[in-house]
């Protein structure tokens, strides 16, 4: 049996320091405010699932005259050359504001935003980002935006809300124990022990395969002709 980590997807091997980031030139009736995991890598996907939160996004209506609004939102993501922002004619689910009431939204509900086709792409094709499902290394900032959903090409409600960080993939962990090939049996318990690779003292969480061997077969042999126990 082959223990193989190499082609997971490692979210915690990336170093990654996100900063909230608030700033805007007059008063908006919206605040928003984007906190992502300090520890994160440019996997998309990952980034939107349900369990655990890595993004969320809060927003609050400021004006207290106003008894709710409606709004839509934006998200842009940008740096390293790249740029990637919601479609012009996409619009989101509505989100009801109430005066005073603040609101937390997850990756997992703002899942329908970053999906591909309602983006436009620069510096990266569409193509090149659905094959690799991931970000180029580099500086990167995710914002996010609130819009009048009657006028949402024209009038801006919150601040433009940005999390900033750098994407950086490390080495995948060495495992050292167990040390060789095991022999598979009905009933065994394998305990797994590796050495980390990645600088820095976040949390990680690794995703370990097990394939069975067939006796003359290699590693490169066996990952592509077999499924994983």
């Amino acid at each position: 049996m082959k223990k193989d980590i190499r082609h997971s997807r490692l979210w915690a091997s990336v170093v990654l320091v996100f900063l909230p980031l608030l700033s805007w030139a007059q008063p908006f009736p919206v605040t928003g405010n984007v906190q992502l995991s300090g520890t994160s890598i440019p996997y998309l996907e990952d980034l939107l699932r349900q369990e655990p939160t890595l993004m969320t996004y809060a927003i609050v209506l400021n004006d207290l005259a106003a008894d709710q609004v409606d709004v839509v939102l934006r998200v842009s993501i940008s740096g390293n050359g790249i740029s990637i922002i919601n479609r012009p004619d996409f619009i989101g689910d509505i989100i009801t504001l109430r005066s005073g009431e603040l609101q937390l939204l997850t990756g997992f509900e703002l899942s329908t935003y970053f999906n591909p086709d309602h983006l436009l792409f620069q510096g990266i094709t569409r193509e090149e980002f659905i094959n690799s499902g991931r970000l180029p290394e580099g500086f990167y900032s995710l914002c996010i935006e609130a819009y009048d959903v009657n006028q949402p090409d024209k009038l801006v409600l919150s601040n433009n809300a940005c999390a900033m960080g750098i994407l950086e993939i490390h080495d995948p962990p060495i495992i050292i124990d167990p040390s060789a090939d095991l022999v598979y049996s009905d009933v065994q318990n394998i305990t797994f022990q590796w050495q980390s690779m990645h600088a820095g003292t976040f949390l990680t969480d690794y995703i370990v395969y097990l394939y069975k061997c067939p006796l003359g077969m290699t590693d490169d042999q066996v990952l592509p002709s077999y499924k994983n126990l």
